[in-house]
């Protein structure tokens, strides 16, 4: 006769099977779009790049916040927006993404997409450098000057 708790654990082991199946699953297809946009602008395709990271954006992924402002900075695959970079890059550097904060410390400092403001860009340049971003830690020394308008 079965015992009560062996059927008890194996469907416990089996809904974990399946948990973990799912989430593999989905890391599988967020590794597989992220190739998909790294050959997208390996190509120089950075509409397809843009459109792909939008989708990413969207679901709140902070690399793709980061690289949508940066095409929105440069203009590439998408009309040049400095306002609209600045909305990806604050919400990035919100969900501590260093790389954003630092590029955010810079439109304040410039005033691009945004009304300069030195203390703002002081400010984000002192959260990039908290987590080890050496360009920030520089910018809060005055190693460096502005940066080349985009």
């Amino acid at each position: 006769m079965a015992r009560p708790e062996l059927g008890s654990t194996l469907r416990r082991g089996f809904a974990l099977s399946v948990l973990m199946c799912c989430l593999l699953g989905s890391g599988l297809a967020h590794a597989d779009r992220k190739a998909e946009i790294d050959a997208a602008i390996r190509l120089r395709d950075y509409a397809g790049a843009a459109s792909l990271l939008k989708e990413e954006a969207d679901h709140g992924d902070a690399d793709a916040r980061y690289e949508l402002a940066s095409l929105y900075r440069s203009g590439r695959g998408v009309p040049k927006d400095h306002a609209a970079a600045v909305r990806l890059l604050q919400q990035a550097a919100d969900s501590g993404h260093v790389k954003a904060q630092y590029n955010l410390g810079n439109m304040y400092q410039n005033g691009w997409g945004v009304a300069a403001d030195p203390a703002t860009a002081q400010r984000w340049f002192a959260t990039a450098a908290a987590q080890g971003h050496e360009l920030a830690r520089g910018k809060l020394d005055g190693k460096t000057g502005a940066e080349p308008a985009p």
